[in-house]
């Protein structure tokens, strides 16, 4: 079952996509023919500094790794380690509508202005490629607002 609205889901269209995680060379090579650019990161510090600098149509970040980077830059509390306070708070700016994947496991949860746009799936309904390549962030949150 998919836990996204249907009308939150889109075509595939070409997406630049922060990794922060470790993928399978099956999920990287479905969401590269899908046409994601994947733009590695090799730190904490880096995907922060590569938030701050460019844009992004999604970021897939490893849970245990990035919970201080999703605290801090989603819900703009917490502190992270050895990454300064402008960085994070640019980094935050340019990204707060950003779709957040974090990968545990099998499943994943999509994390986009928390809490009423934060999402669990098992990886049996949407695959996390499938999500990172249709959902459409703009109807979520309209959707969102329209139901408020």
């Amino acid at each position: 079952m998919n836990p996204l609205p249907e009308e939150a889901l889109v075509p595939p269209r070409a997406r630049t996509v922060l990794v922060f995680a470790e993928l399978t060379a099956a999920v990287r090579a479905r969401l590269t023919g899908r046409g994601a650019a994947l733009v590695d990161a090799e730190s904490l510090l880096g995907a922060v500094a590569l938030l701050a600098d460019r844009d992004f149509d999604a970021a897939i970040l490893d849970m245990e790794l990035s919970s201080a980077l999703v605290q801090r830059l989603k819900s703009g509390s917490g502190v992270i380690d050895d990454v300064p306070d402008e960085l994070c708070a640019k980094a935050r700016e340019r990204h707060r509508l950003t779709p957040f994947f974090l990968t545990m496991g099998a499943g994943f949860a999509i994390v986009v202005d928390p809490p009423e746009h934060s999402y669990l799936e098992g990886g049996k309904g949407l695959s996390l490629a499938d999500a990172v390549m249709t959902l459409d962030v703009s109807k979520l949150v309209m959707r969102g607002a329209a139901l408020a």
